[in-house]
């Protein structure tokens, strides 16, 4: 009986544990997320009101001359002389309020705002804003509370920096556990406002979304608990005044998309879990109306202190909303999965997903994802590297007709050096690559076909004014086995 009351204690602990390091990762994700590069994330944990970082950068761009031919096709007869090639540069800060006690609350926001100055035919100056608050409160030993929210407004060049779902999953895994809380409790990142490549060709260059999400999770007992969720998205265009004539496109005006659901996860060993969730959402366009529900199940498991990973499988539905939708489509099979490695002073994470519902309101059926996520920091180094990509596809018959924006690809990666205690140097590639049809008012036929891709390189110099701003570089530590 006490061996017997050992193990169970064992297993509570362990249990309650992982469920902790899932919902208070999530509250520094939130934060971490959406800053445009690492160099503003340091000192996020540090209590009080912190001036984070002060960067300068400055960064060129090429774009597909295919695409400015069709820019200039639907200025004519004006002739816009667009160049295929331009440059940037300008200043970002991150600052922020976090105040926390241990096992009660937690509350971050954090702020980073920049300035663009671009040369691109016309010269002109430009405004990004990133927003990311976060509020975790222990309402009773068995009830958690959390909110988060996130925001952004800005350029799509600069918005290519931004890391996508695997990468801030990969900078959270400080700890192999951590890494693995993930994968047994099927909790991720809060409220995301990141951006696919599409969405340049959906909202215009420059675009605005926000997410805000609630979740509410029950610890039944140390093996199950239970989670209920809202969360809301919003995506526009931003007219932009300073922009040359004939480059404020969209075919959008913006998009509005809500959820509801419930998630379950019981712990059949300390290293396999079941998962479980059931959701439902509205999708509101000036292109579509649609509602949609879906419900899936898996198992994740931590395979050793390296390997983990998780999977599901289920169905779902789209179906009209009010008589705005352009297609029905019926019941059909959606699922997901991940791996994750964490050794080496390496952290992987994979992902993909075929989710069952039109997040664009464009009369999607289904939209299928793949997210890639790479952390480097050698042990004792004093500099890191980070890469990751992601693919979106959006599925359906009606989609494939139009092209509309069916298929897009975004890539970046970055090495940083801390080149002293406060100071750090940043270089960083991106890569957008999207195919699709643009609509041409007026024209008949579906429109005009269109093929965009574009190179971008940004050189950031940044000084850290929090106290750890050269130890919380967002990779993991090298020195876990």
């Amino acid at each position: 009986m006490k061996l017997c009351s050992l193990k169970q204690g064992a297993w509570a602990g362990r249990a309650a544990w992982l469920a902790a390091a899932a919902l208070w990762g999530s509250a520094t994700l939130a934060a971490q997320t959406f800053m445009l590069n690492p160099l503003t994330t340091s000192g996020v944990d540090q209590n009080g009101f912190s001036i984070y970082n002060v960067s300068a950068f400055t960064s060129y761009s090429t774009v597909d001359s295919r695409w400015n031919q069709f820019l200039e096709s639907l200025a004519a007869p004006a002739t816009l002389n667009l160049p295929t090639h331009s440059t940037y540069s300008g200043i970002s800060g991150a600052f922020g309020y976090h105040q926390s006690k241990l096992d009660s609350w937690s509350f971050s926001a954090v702020y980073s705002p920049s300035y663009t100055y671009s040369t691109y035919g016309v010269s002109y100056g430009s405004w990004t804003h990133v927003l990311a608050l976060n509020w975790q409160l222990k309402l009773k030993p068995r009830w958690q509370l959390s909110v988060s929210g996130s925001g952004i407004a800005g350029n799509f060049q600069q918005l290519l920096f931004s890391p996508n779902g695997s990468q801030s999953l990969a900078s959270l895994a400080s700890t192999a556990a951590g890494l693995a809380s993930v994968a047994l409790t099927g909790q991720g990142a809060g409220a995301s406002a990141a951006i696919s490549a599409q969405e340049q060709l959906f909202y215009g260059d420059r675009m605005f979304s926000a997410a805000l999400q609630a979740g509410l999770s029950y610890a039944y007992s140390p093996r199950l608990s239970l989670g209920f969720s809202a969360s809301g998205n919003r995506i526009q265009h931003l007219a932009e005044t300073n922009v040359p004539i004939g480059e404020d496109y969209y075919l959008i005006p913006e998009t509005t998309n809500a959820t509801a659901g419930m998630s379950m996860s019981y712990m059949l060993t300390p290293r396999t879990s079941v998962l479980g969730s059931v959701t439902y959402g509205r999708t509101l366009s000036a292109l579509d109306h649609a509602q949609y529900g879906s419900s899936l199940i898996g198992m994740g498991r931590r395979f050793s202190q390296r390997w983990s990973a998780e999977a599901g499988a289920g169905a779902g539905y789209i179906a009209p909303l009010g008589g705005r939708s352009n297609g029905i489509h019926g019941l059909q099979w959606q699922g997901s999965g991940s791996i994750a490695y964490r050794g080496g002073g390496h952290v992987i994470v994979v992902s993909a997903q075929r989710s069952v519902a039109d997040f664009y309101g464009l009369g999607a059926a289904a939209t299928l994802n793949g997210t890639l996520g790479w952390g480097w920091r050698p042990s004792g180094a004093r500099w890191s590297v980070q890469a990751g990509a992601g693919e979106s596809k959006l599925l359906g018959s009606q989609i494939a007709a139009l092209g509309l924006g069916n298929n897009g690809f975004l890539a970046n990666a970055g090495m940083y050096w801390s080149v002293s205690h406060r100071a750090m140097v940043g270089l960083q590639y991106a890569f957008a690559y999207y195919s699709g049809i643009f609509p041409i008012p007026g024209a008949s036929g579906p429109g005009e076909s269109l093929r965009y891709a574009q190179h971008s390189v940004r050189l950031n110099i940044g000084w850290g004014m929090a106290p750890t701003a050269s130890r919380n570089i967002p990779v993991a530590d090298a020195r876990q086995p």
